[in-house]
């Protein structure tokens, strides 16, 4: 970055108020028709997509991202039945449970509401299925953008570890925008502690589209997702070169729900440097 970009970047980090999403007090695929297969990846329950998945000794990424559109949200009764989009990190360690942190593109609580991005966490430790729980400790929570981003748009972002200061254990993830980093449009801290260790820490980088009803031929459609020039960052502080060497080979690819009914279209892929992905229900 240059020193401007720099400046721009600090600005944004003091004018923009960050989110603490959990505290440390509170601790078949015969449907995807285009593009490489994640052979070692289950089937999903709620939806399809694709993953890439870095090998064990990193503790951050960044990248640049351009949002998705999308088109026919299904309607549904109740908030765990929505259809929603993402493009998300699942951050892990061997035996740990793993976390999602991300941005989704959803109605949020109500189906009356007009569909927006977020910024969002799942963690399946979590006891609450309530997304409105005190101190957010549900399993699944959404956080609206202060500076709403809309389709289509670029936007840079970072997920990283923080393993000293007053944040120690905290992993955090921040949006800004994509051409010289002046605005930050949202941060959210999530503590994590020993269950992302920045030496053996990894992260599977998804584009995913999901319908908690099962409804995987409303009509729904997701297009042109796309993360490109991302990075990857090892404990020692190696920026490690976009390569496909840093990834599992067998968790890179389109992945489709229990059904088969996902259609996921791989536009291009280079892991772990870029992939842009069409998705349909």
């Amino acid at each position: 970055f240059s020193e401007e970009q720099i400046q721009k970047y600090i600005e944004g980090l003091v004018t923009t108020t960050p989110i603490i999403a959990f505290s440390r007090e509170n601790a078949a695929e015969r449907n995807v028709i285009s593009g490489p297969i994640s052979s070692g990846r289950p089937l999903d329950k709620v939806g399809g997509g694709y993953e890439v998945k870095s090998k064990a000794g990193y503790f951050k990424s960044t990248s640049y991202l351009t949002l998705p559109s999308f088109t026919s949200f299904y309607n549904y009764s109740v908030r765990e039945q929505r259809t929603a989009g993402y493009m998300m990190f699942t951050l892990s360690s061997v035996n740990k449970t793993p976390i999602d942190i991300g941005i989704s593109y959803s109605k949020g609580n109500s189906n009356s509401d007009t569909p927006r991005f977020y910024l969002f966490y799942y963690d399946p430790s979590n006891t609450s299925t309530n997304p409105n729980d005190a101190g957010g400790v549900a399993k699944f929570k959404e956080y609206p953008i202060s500076t709403p981003i809309s389709q289509g748009q670029n936007v840079y972002v970072k997920i990283e570890k923080i393993d000293s200061g007053e944040m120690n254990g905290y992993t955090k993830f921040t949006v800004m925008n994509a051409t010289d980093f002046s605005q930050v449009y949202g941060h959210l801290y999530y503590y994590m502690g020993s269950r992302f260790p920045s030496s053996t820490g990894e992260i599977n980088r998804q584009i995913t589209l999901c319908d908690g009803s099962g409804q995987f031929t409303n009509g729904t459609h997701m297009n042109n997702a796309v993360f490109w020039q991302s990075w990857l960052y090892a404990s020692s502080g190696y920026n490690s070169a976009p390569n496909g060497t840093n990834t599992v080979s067998t968790r890179r690819g389109a992945f489709s729900d229990e059904d088969g009914a996902t259609d996921v279209t791989v536009n291009w892929y280079s892991p772990w440097n870029e992939e842009s992905v069409n998705i349909s229900f």
